[in-house]
């Protein structure tokens, strides 16, 4: 052989085991990225199953045993927000912006100067929305809420907060109870012995409400709302003042459907879920697994009134609106808090979408 060519091919093998070397890398690195740990191949030959089985539109809010407040994306499963609730607080309302919250002890003799609060779930500052007993919130109108708020001058008013005014609506006597009812807000007002029930809405003057003597509201809805007259369960409508008796008992965790039409009630004795129509006949029902007690459950329809969410005895289930089970919730966030099973379902952030 020819030492000089036996030399050129010496160099070439030289060269060209390089080259051998980094394909051999490369290749290494591809067949680590493929099969990397903690990091399955995501195939997509079908839609996501979130934690109530098929995904569910709509983002769920309720108290964990932890006193934090959660907002969870139905679709997925993921936490889009959390916020601690101070002890004194409880939560009131929610929206897909700000949790609100008043409070749960009031102290004797300030409780009407206790201020009620929004807090945002993207960003941590507290907004005072002003003193009160009692907290509305309007969903269909979104921004506005109505606080009870007593004036320095000895009057009594409730406060209305809308996107562009506030309002406030004075009395000599004392406001009671307020309620949401479609785009408005129903207030209670108390003067001497007597009693009179109003239509307030921010920019409108007050309209009287057709209310039965001694109504007490529970739940109010896109046309009517459902509370007590005495001992007696009932859904009142506050345009006629029509009054149709409850076929079963009344929560304080009932929610009524986007329609108006349906109302969801959780009752304890014996523990069961309960969906009833405008005229309170019993549309369907189910039982719940105990225990389940009036302190420990709510129960929340999704904002198109496909499911509806119930919180009790320390779980979390989905339901279909016919009533079939679709799932629960309970591994996969802080369970609710027993004693204050908090449940709200609200039409997903703008941010999550």
């Amino acid at each position: 052989m020819d030492p000089q060519n036996a030399g050129l091919k010496g160099r070439g093998r030289r060269r060209g085991l390089p080259a051998v070397v980094l394909a051999l890398v490369a290749g290494l690195l591809v067949v680590f990225w493929v099969l990397r740990p903690g990091e399955p191949t995501v195939t997509t030959t079908g839609l996501w199953q979130g934690p109530f089985g098929s995904p569910l539109d709509g983002a769920l809010a309720y108290l964990g045993s932890d006193r934090v407040l959660y907002l969870i994306d139905l679709r997925d499963g993921a936490r889009l927000g959390s916020k601690a609730v101070p002890n004194e607080r409880r939560p009131a309302a929610v929206s897909s912006s700000h949790a609100y919250l008043g409070r749960l002890s009031p102290v004797p003799g300030e409780a009407n100067w206790d201020s009620w609060r929004a807090l945002p779930w993207r960003g941590g500052a507290y907004t005072d929305l002003g003193p009160g007993n009692w907290v509305a919130y309007v969903p269909r109108r979104g921004a506005v809420v109505a606080a009870m708020a007593p004036l320095p001058a000895g009057e009594n008013g409730v406060r209305l907060l809308g996107e562009e005014s506030v309002d406030l609506v004075r009395s000599s006597g004392a406001w009671g109870a307020l309620v949401a009812v479609g785009d408005e807000i129903l207030a209670r007002e108390r003067i001497d012995q007597g009693e009179a029930w109003w239509r307030l809405a921010p920019g409108m003057p007050p309209r009287p409400a057709a209310l039965p003597e001694g109504f007490r509201p529970a739940a109010g809805g896109p046309v009517r709302v459902a509370g007590w007259v005495g001992e007696s369960a009932v859904i009142a409508d506050p345009d006629t003042g029509a009054v149709w008796p409850l076929a079963g008992a009344l929560s304080a965790g009932a929610d009524w459907d986007v329609t108006g039409e349906r109302l969801v009630v959780v009752t304890d004795d014996p523990p069961g879920l309960g969906v009833y129509g405008v005229d309170g006949s019993l549309v369907w029902a189910t039982a719940l697994s105990p225990p389940v007690s009036a302190r420990r459950f709510g129960a929340a329809w999704s904002p198109d009134g496909s499911f509806l969410v119930v919180a009790a005895g320390g779980t979390l289930e989905a339901y279909g609106a016919d009533g079939t089970r679709l799932g629960s919730l309970d591994a996969l966030q802080r369970r609710p808090e027993v004693g204050a099973a908090w449940v709200a379902v609200v039409p997903l952030p703008e941010w999550a979408r």
